[in-house]
């Protein structure tokens, strides 16, 4: 159920969801996909503890309405343990809003030194 489309992910491998769940035994891990041009997109996102999926998979389809307090991101964030300000949704509590391509994420660990 957690590969295909009928997940929502289309970017899990079954080599990722392996090492997802081999990650998980010692803490949680969340794994989350977004994808936007200008206002529409979808998210698809899922945590893991223990070896085992415990959140999702939760998906937030083109057509669906996007509340920032339950998008699949915010949820899985949140099961993670994110808290912070109630005005904020989880996303912009740890900043995720800062990078929103794999190019800017890229950016900022060359930037860093890694």
């Amino acid at each position: 159920m957690l590969l295909g489309p009928e997940s929502g992910f289309t970017r899990l491998t079954r080599c990722l969801l392996d090492f997802i769940e081999l990650a998980s035994a010692d803490g949680s891990v969340a794994y989350a996909e977004a994808e936007y041009s200008e206002s529409r997109g979808r998210q698809a996102a899922a945590v893991w503890t223990g070896g085992g999926l415990v959140t999702g998979p939760l998906l937030l389809g083109p057509h669906e309405v996007f509340h920032p307090s339950s998008a699949p991101i915010s949820v899985a964030l949140r099961a993670l343990g994110v808290r912070g300000d109630p005005r904020y949704d989880p996303f912009l509590v740890v900043g995720l809003h800062r990078h929103r391509r794999t190019s800017d994420w890229l950016d900022v660990r060359t930037d860093n030194g890694a």
